[in-house]
Protein backbone atom coordinates (compact mmCIF):
# COMPACT_ATOMS: atom_id res chain seq x y z
CA UNK A 1 0.00 0.00 0.00
CA UNK A 2 1.29 3.48 -0.94
CA UNK A 3 -0.80 5.46 2.35
CA UNK A 4 1.14 7.71 4.24
CA UNK A 5 2.20 6.07 8.01
CA UNK A 6 0.65 7.49 10.73
CA UNK A 7 3.04 10.07 12.52
CA UNK A 8 4.79 9.23 15.38
CA UNK A 9 3.50 11.77 18.28
CA UNK A 10 4.86 10.28 21.64
CA UNK A 11 8.10 8.86 22.46
CA UNK A 12 8.75 7.82 25.95
CA UNK A 13 11.88 5.56 27.78
CA UNK A 14 10.90 3.42 30.30
CA UNK A 15 13.50 2.67 33.34
CA UNK A 16 15.28 -0.29 31.71
CA UNK A 17 16.00 2.02 28.41
CA UNK A 18 13.05 0.71 26.53
CA UNK A 19 11.61 3.09 24.12
CA UNK A 20 8.22 3.45 23.72
CA UNK A 21 6.28 5.11 20.72
CA UNK A 22 2.87 6.03 20.11
CA UNK A 23 1.34 6.60 16.48
CA UNK A 24 -1.86 9.15 15.61
CA UNK A 25 -4.04 6.00 14.66
CA UNK A 26 -3.46 4.37 17.99
CA UNK A 27 -0.74 2.08 17.12
CA UNK A 28 1.98 1.17 20.18
CA UNK A 29 5.47 0.40 19.13
CA UNK A 30 8.57 -0.42 20.94
CA UNK A 31 12.37 -0.35 20.58
CA UNK A 32 13.83 -2.84 23.28
CA UNK A 33 17.55 -4.11 23.49
CA UNK A 34 18.13 -2.53 19.32
CA UNK A 35 14.87 -4.90 18.28
CA UNK A 36 12.13 -3.25 16.99
CA UNK A 37 7.68 -4.60 17.27
CA UNK A 38 4.77 -3.33 17.43
CA UNK A 39 3.18 -4.06 20.52
CA UNK A 40 -0.43 -3.92 20.04
CA UNK A 41 -3.13 -1.18 18.19
CA UNK A 42 -5.59 -2.63 20.96
CA UNK A 43 -5.52 -2.75 24.47
CA UNK A 44 -8.66 -2.02 25.52
CA UNK A 45 -11.33 -5.08 25.80
CA UNK A 46 -13.99 -2.69 24.82
CA UNK A 47 -12.25 -2.37 21.12
CA UNK A 48 -10.90 0.94 21.69
CA UNK A 49 -6.98 1.50 20.83
CA UNK A 50 -4.41 3.09 23.37
CA UNK A 51 -3.87 6.63 21.41
CA UNK A 52 -0.79 7.49 23.57
CA UNK A 53 2.02 5.78 25.51
CA UNK A 54 3.51 8.77 27.79
CA UNK A 55 5.51 8.90 31.10
CA UNK A 56 4.59 10.74 34.39
CA UNK A 57 7.01 12.59 36.31
CA UNK A 58 7.94 9.75 38.28
CA UNK A 59 9.20 8.54 34.62
CA UNK A 60 6.90 5.69 35.28
CA UNK A 61 5.43 4.50 31.50
CA UNK A 62 1.57 4.15 31.20
CA UNK A 63 -0.47 3.46 28.33
CA UNK A 64 -3.38 5.83 27.53
CA UNK A 65 -6.40 5.13 25.76
CA UNK A 66 -10.77 7.16 25.65
CA UNK A 67 -11.48 5.09 28.82
CA UNK A 68 -8.33 3.14 30.91
CA UNK A 69 -5.17 3.85 32.58
CA UNK A 70 -2.17 0.88 32.26
CA UNK A 71 0.93 1.28 34.31
CA UNK A 72 3.62 -0.60 31.52
CA UNK A 73 5.82 -2.88 33.72
CA UNK A 74 8.06 -5.05 31.51
CA UNK A 75 6.13 -6.53 28.97
CA UNK A 76 3.08 -6.28 31.32
CA UNK A 77 0.08 -3.84 31.24
CA UNK A 78 -1.38 -3.41 34.66
CA UNK A 79 -5.15 -1.55 34.10
CA UNK A 80 -5.23 1.15 36.81
CA UNK A 81 -7.94 3.01 36.29
CA UNK A 82 -11.31 1.79 33.79
CA UNK A 83 -14.51 3.22 33.45
CA UNK A 84 -17.31 3.19 31.02
CA UNK A 85 -17.10 7.20 30.55
CA UNK A 86 -14.36 8.64 27.88
CA UNK A 87 -12.31 11.00 29.14
CA UNK A 88 -9.03 13.08 27.96
CA UNK A 89 -5.44 12.71 29.89
CA UNK A 90 -4.02 16.24 30.04
CA UNK A 91 -0.67 15.99 31.56
CA UNK A 92 0.78 14.57 34.37
CA UNK A 93 1.13 16.21 37.80
CA UNK A 94 4.31 17.14 39.28
CA UNK A 95 3.43 15.53 42.41
CA UNK A 96 2.59 11.96 40.86
CA UNK A 97 -0.98 11.14 38.72
CA UNK A 98 -2.49 12.54 36.03
CA UNK A 99 -4.96 15.47 35.41
CA UNK A 100 -8.09 14.33 33.65
CA UNK A 101 -11.23 15.82 31.69
CA UNK A 102 -14.14 14.38 32.35
CA UNK A 103 -17.43 14.95 32.15
CA UNK A 104 -16.52 19.25 31.34
CA UNK A 105 -14.45 18.83 34.45
CA UNK A 106 -10.68 19.02 35.41
CA UNK A 107 -9.39 16.50 37.90
CA UNK A 108 -6.25 14.97 39.50
CA UNK A 109 -5.69 11.40 39.78
CA UNK A 110 -3.28 9.15 41.55
CA UNK A 111 -2.61 5.78 43.66
CA UNK A 112 -6.34 5.14 42.54
CA UNK A 113 -8.04 7.92 44.02
CA UNK A 114 -9.59 11.34 42.42
CA UNK A 115 -7.94 13.81 44.76
CA UNK A 116 -8.62 17.07 43.49
CA UNK A 117 -10.81 19.32 41.24
CA UNK A 118 -9.18 22.59 39.21
CA UNK A 119 -11.43 25.38 37.73
CA UNK A 120 -11.38 26.17 34.52
CA UNK A 121 -12.50 29.41 32.75
CA UNK A 122 -14.29 28.09 30.16
CA UNK A 123 -16.06 24.41 29.88
CA UNK A 124 -13.57 21.90 28.43
CA UNK A 125 -16.18 20.55 26.51
CA UNK A 126 -16.28 23.33 24.32
CA UNK A 127 -12.37 23.03 23.22
CA UNK A 128 -10.05 21.38 21.33
CA UNK A 129 -6.53 20.11 23.58
CA UNK A 130 -3.24 20.23 21.91
CA UNK A 131 -0.78 19.81 24.44
CA UNK A 132 -1.44 20.35 28.90
CA UNK A 133 0.92 20.76 31.64
CA UNK A 134 1.37 21.76 35.05
CA UNK A 135 3.76 24.60 36.10
CA UNK A 136 6.31 24.78 38.76
CA UNK A 137 2.96 26.49 41.55
CA UNK A 138 0.95 24.10 40.62
CA UNK A 139 -0.90 25.76 37.83
CA UNK A 140 -2.74 23.70 34.76
CA UNK A 141 -2.02 25.20 31.70
CA UNK A 142 -4.19 23.78 28.40
CA UNK A 143 -3.34 25.05 25.14
CA UNK A 144 -6.74 24.68 22.92
CA UNK A 145 -7.13 24.90 19.17
CA UNK A 146 -8.86 28.34 18.41
CA UNK A 147 -9.85 28.79 22.42
CA UNK A 148 -6.64 30.46 23.42
CA UNK A 149 -4.80 29.42 26.38
CA UNK A 150 -6.48 28.44 29.86
CA UNK A 151 -5.16 28.07 33.24
CA UNK A 152 -7.06 26.17 35.67
CA UNK A 153 -6.72 26.34 39.39
CA UNK A 154 -7.99 24.30 42.37
CA UNK A 155 -8.36 27.47 44.19
CA UNK A 156 -11.57 28.02 42.69
CA UNK A 157 -9.79 30.51 40.19
CA UNK A 158 -8.77 30.34 36.39
CA UNK A 159 -7.73 32.65 33.48
CA UNK A 160 -8.25 32.26 29.87
CA UNK A 161 -6.00 34.15 27.38
CA UNK A 162 -7.34 34.86 23.72
CA UNK A 163 -5.45 36.84 20.96
CA UNK A 164 -7.93 39.90 22.74
CA UNK A 165 -5.55 39.89 25.86
CA UNK A 166 -2.44 39.95 24.38
CA UNK A 167 -1.77 36.48 23.08
CA UNK A 168 -0.35 36.06 19.11
CA UNK A 169 -2.72 33.67 18.24
CA UNK A 170 -6.14 31.95 19.31
CA UNK A 171 -3.97 28.63 18.22
CA UNK A 172 -1.49 27.18 20.76
CA UNK A 173 0.72 24.30 19.38
CA UNK A 174 3.47 24.23 22.04
CA UNK A 175 3.84 25.34 25.60
CA UNK A 176 7.34 25.02 27.73
CA UNK A 177 8.54 26.84 31.27
CA UNK A 178 11.99 27.44 31.41
CA UNK A 179 13.65 27.63 34.68
CA UNK A 180 13.42 31.01 35.62
CA UNK A 181 9.10 30.21 35.32
CA UNK A 182 8.71 31.56 32.26
CA UNK A 183 6.19 30.04 30.44
CA UNK A 184 6.86 29.67 26.26
CA UNK A 185 4.16 29.34 24.16
CA UNK A 186 4.35 28.56 20.45
CA UNK A 187 1.40 29.81 18.74
CA UNK A 188 0.31 29.15 14.65
CA UNK A 189 0.61 32.51 13.07
CA UNK A 190 0.97 34.44 16.24
CA UNK A 191 4.66 33.83 16.70
CA UNK A 192 6.47 33.36 19.84
CA UNK A 193 4.54 34.02 23.50
CA UNK A 194 6.35 34.70 27.16
CA UNK A 195 4.21 34.74 29.85
CA UNK A 196 5.93 35.97 32.81
CA UNK A 197 3.70 35.13 35.51
CA UNK A 198 0.94 37.39 34.35
CA UNK A 199 1.83 39.87 31.31
CA UNK A 200 2.49 38.28 27.89
CA UNK A 201 5.61 39.28 25.91
CA UNK A 202 5.15 38.51 21.95
CA UNK A 203 8.44 38.07 19.79
CA UNK A 204 7.20 37.91 16.21
CA UNK A 205 9.13 39.46 13.06
CA UNK A 206 9.77 43.28 14.66
CA UNK A 207 12.20 41.03 17.25
CA UNK A 208 14.00 39.24 14.32
CA UNK A 209 12.02 36.19 14.64
CA UNK A 210 12.26 34.88 11.31
CA UNK A 211 8.91 33.81 11.07
CA UNK A 212 5.67 34.25 12.77
CA UNK A 213 4.58 30.21 12.56
CA UNK A 214 5.58 28.66 15.11
CA UNK A 215 6.04 24.55 15.30
CA UNK A 216 8.18 23.45 18.27
CA UNK A 217 10.09 25.08 21.55
CA UNK A 218 13.11 23.55 23.37
CA UNK A 219 15.39 24.66 25.97
CA UNK A 220 19.41 24.25 26.30
CA UNK A 221 21.27 23.09 29.25
CA UNK A 222 22.36 27.09 29.13
CA UNK A 223 18.74 28.21 28.98
CA UNK A 224 18.60 29.15 26.04
CA UNK A 225 15.31 28.68 24.21
CA UNK A 226 15.21 27.08 20.29
CA UNK A 227 12.20 27.93 18.18
CA UNK A 228 11.42 26.14 15.31
CA UNK A 229 9.10 28.02 12.26
CA UNK A 230 7.23 26.50 9.22
CA UNK A 231 9.11 28.14 6.71
CA UNK A 232 12.11 29.69 8.24
CA UNK A 233 14.39 27.65 9.91
CA UNK A 234 15.19 27.37 13.20
CA UNK A 235 15.66 30.54 16.02
CA UNK A 236 17.74 30.87 19.31
CA UNK A 237 16.60 33.13 22.08
CA UNK A 238 18.56 34.35 24.80
CA UNK A 239 17.40 37.20 27.36
CA UNK A 240 15.22 39.23 24.83
CA UNK A 241 17.54 38.85 22.35
CA UNK A 242 16.29 36.55 18.79
CA UNK A 243 19.29 35.22 16.28
CA UNK A 244 17.91 33.24 13.43
CA UNK A 245 20.33 30.22 12.73
CA UNK A 246 21.97 30.38 10.04
CA UNK A 247 21.21 27.33 7.21
CA UNK A 248 24.24 27.39 4.96
CA UNK A 249 23.37 24.62 2.30
CA UNK A 250 19.50 24.78 1.69
CA UNK A 251 18.19 26.74 -1.48
CA UNK A 252 14.67 27.43 0.24
CA UNK A 253 13.14 28.16 3.06
CA UNK A 254 13.53 25.12 6.08
CA UNK A 255 9.93 23.72 7.57
CA UNK A 256 11.38 22.94 10.81
CA UNK A 257 8.95 20.73 12.13
CA UNK A 258 10.58 19.58 15.76
CA UNK A 259 13.04 21.06 17.45
CA UNK A 260 15.35 19.23 20.47
CA UNK A 261 18.14 20.83 22.26
CA UNK A 262 19.73 18.15 23.74
CA UNK A 263 21.93 17.76 27.17
CA UNK A 264 25.15 18.14 25.29
CA UNK A 265 24.37 21.70 23.67
CA UNK A 266 23.64 20.40 20.34
CA UNK A 267 20.35 20.81 18.83
CA UNK A 268 18.54 18.88 16.65
CA UNK A 269 16.07 19.66 14.10
CA UNK A 270 12.88 17.09 12.39
CA UNK A 271 11.84 19.10 8.97
CA UNK A 272 8.93 19.22 6.77
CA UNK A 273 11.14 17.23 3.44
CA UNK A 274 14.79 17.87 4.90
CA UNK A 275 14.79 14.78 7.23
CA UNK A 276 17.36 16.25 10.13
CA UNK A 277 19.39 18.73 11.01
CA UNK A 278 22.32 18.71 13.09
CA UNK A 279 22.94 22.14 14.79
CA UNK A 280 26.05 23.08 16.31
CA UNK A 281 26.36 26.67 17.46
CA UNK A 282 24.90 29.23 14.56
CA UNK A 283 25.16 26.68 11.40
CA UNK A 284 23.83 23.51 10.49
CA UNK A 285 24.59 19.56 9.47
CA UNK A 286 23.49 16.71 7.90
CA UNK A 287 24.35 13.83 10.11
CA UNK A 288 25.78 10.89 7.88
CA UNK A 289 23.73 7.89 6.86
CA UNK A 290 20.77 9.98 7.59
CA UNK A 291 17.99 9.96 4.45
CA UNK A 292 17.96 14.02 3.48
CA UNK A 293 15.05 14.25 1.57
CA UNK A 294 11.26 13.52 1.75
CA UNK A 295 11.13 12.98 5.33
CA UNK A 296 8.28 14.80 7.29
CA UNK A 297 9.80 14.34 10.98
CA UNK A 298 6.97 14.60 13.20
CA UNK A 299 9.21 13.90 17.16
CA UNK A 300 12.56 13.80 18.60
CA UNK A 301 13.72 12.13 21.53
CA UNK A 302 16.74 11.73 23.60
CA UNK A 303 17.54 8.34 25.78
CA UNK A 304 19.09 8.24 28.98
CA UNK A 305 22.58 7.86 26.63
CA UNK A 306 22.22 10.67 24.62
CA UNK A 307 20.98 9.10 21.49
CA UNK A 308 18.74 11.10 19.58
CA UNK A 309 15.76 9.35 17.87
CA UNK A 310 13.29 10.50 15.49
CA UNK A 311 9.79 9.33 14.06
CA UNK A 312 8.64 10.38 10.30
CA UNK A 313 5.23 10.93 9.31
CA UNK A 314 5.90 9.05 5.97
CA UNK A 315 7.98 6.09 6.38
CA UNK A 316 7.27 3.14 9.02
CA UNK A 317 11.17 3.87 9.74
CA UNK A 318 12.67 4.55 13.27
CA UNK A 319 15.85 6.05 13.23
Amino acid sequence: SSATPPAVIHVVESENGTLWLSREDGKVERIANGVYSVVSTNWDAKGKTAFQVRADERNQVWALSKTALFKVRGDALIPMLKGGDEFVVCCPSQGGGWWISMDGELRLWRDGQWLAKASCPIALTQSIFRVGMEDQEGHVWLATWGNGLLRCDTNGSGLHFTKRDGLGSDYVRALHQDRDGNLWVGTQEGGLNRLRPALFTVFGLAQDLSLEWITSVSAGPDGRVWVGTDGYGLNSLQGDLIQPAVNGFESGPLHVMVALAGRNGIVWTGNRSGGIHRWDGRRAERPANVPSNGLITSSLFEDSRGAVWAGWRNTDRVL
